[in-house]
């Protein structure tokens, strides 16, 4: 709901730019834009129901298993493949913006400030933002995937705190993972935050990454197992 006034035009401006980008896009990791209509004081969008954000699932938890944050990865690598496919750039991938119904059903939403192809402007949100972004040339779809490297360290970890200097921009590389997460975890993370565009997995590599593979292999046979001795 945004307040339908000219005192707020940079505000409905963002949302006919969210409306315009996401009424093109349909994907099941992508949240559903049913309807949007407007009265005389409020601009409304009909969006499709979603238990929680991963930052809800965070601030209650503290931090996600690997065996969870791969299925959550799963679902934000798997939206941001078809956007990216559809040259839409997010530009504000964070916990806020992934909603989910359990650790199985995870969309990305809040498509306020996306864009398609080739952007410029500066936007984000600080501690997610790639270091490209700070040098006011063009950018790609690239910067999503940064992203994502840190909402994996946070998950797992419980905090950027890694990824932030004193006047909070991104920190640039090398990423050195902690004693406590996995090599193959620890390993995606260092190249989805490289400083280095060309090193950084699209979202269909990190989506056969090792990590990702074998992390979700070992579940399913963990789950098999007890199905069977329930049997």
């Amino acid at each position: 709901v945004v307040p339908n006034s000219s005192c707020v035009k940079s505000a409905q401006f963002e949302i006919e730019r969210e409306l315009k980008i996401h009424s093109t896009l349909h994907h099941g990791n992508v949240v559903k834009l049913f309807t949007t209509f407007k009265t005389a004081a409020h601009f409304y969008m009909v969006l499709e129901k979603m238990e929680c954000t991963l930052r809800d699932v965070l601030d209650r938890n503290g931090k996600i298993v690997e065996e969870k944050s791969v299925l959550v990865m799963i679902g934000v690598f798997g939206g941001l493949q078809y956007c990216h496919q559809q040259e839409v750039v997010h530009r504000d991938v964070k916990p806020e913006n992934v909603l989910m119904n359990g650790y199985e059903t995870v969309k990305l939403a809040d498509f306020g400030v996306s864009t398609r192809l080739k952007p410029k402007t500066f936007c984000g949100t600080m501690g997610y933002i790639a270091p490209e972004m700070f040098t006011g040339q063009s950018y790609s779809s690239s910067v999503d995937m940064f992203a994502t490297g840190i909402m994996c360290h946070e998950m797992t970890i419980g905090d950027i705190e890694q990824f932030c200097t004193p006047d909070d921009k991104s920190v640039r590389s090398p990423y050195q993972p902690p004693k406590t997460m996995s090599k193959d975890l620890g390993d995606l993370i260092r190249s989805l935050t490289s400083t280095s565009v060309k090193k950084r997995p699209t979202a269909l590599e990190a989506l056969h990454s090792r990590w990702i593979v074998d992390t979700d292999t070992k579940r399913r046979a963990r789950l098999a197992a007890i199905e069977v001795d329930e049997m």
